[in-house]
């Protein structure tokens, strides 16, 4: 409960949960993961936990964006995190996964 991430970070979730990208392949349906200022359970809380929206008909006060970008370390070293698009895992229909 008060461990930090895998990153080191702590207290991630809570606001809003995150739009984002499902799978890095075009299309209207954006994610929502992280939990929100509503949430309940552990699990609706976690990254795991999934919710699509279709991003042009849908509107709602508890999803937002998180901001971020690369560090430029004190030696002059970049720090970024870089990822690959996972292999679809889940329809493309509403619903938690």
């Amino acid at each position: 409960r008060d461990s930090p991430s895998y990153y080191g970070t702590f207290d991630q979730s809570g606001n809003v949960w995150e739009w984002n990208d499902l799978d890095g392949i075009e299309c209207s349906q954006r994610g929502a993961r992280g939990g929100f200022w509503g949430s309940t359970t552990a699990a609706t809380l976690s990254s795991a936990s999934r919710c699509v929206y279709e991003a042009h008909t849908e509107e709602f006060q508890f999803i937002g964006i998180r901001l971020a970008g690369p560090v430029t370390l004190a030696d002059g070293s970049s720090l970024a995190v870089a990822a690959t698009p996972a292999p679809r895992s889940f329809p493309r229909s509403w619903g938690w996964r």
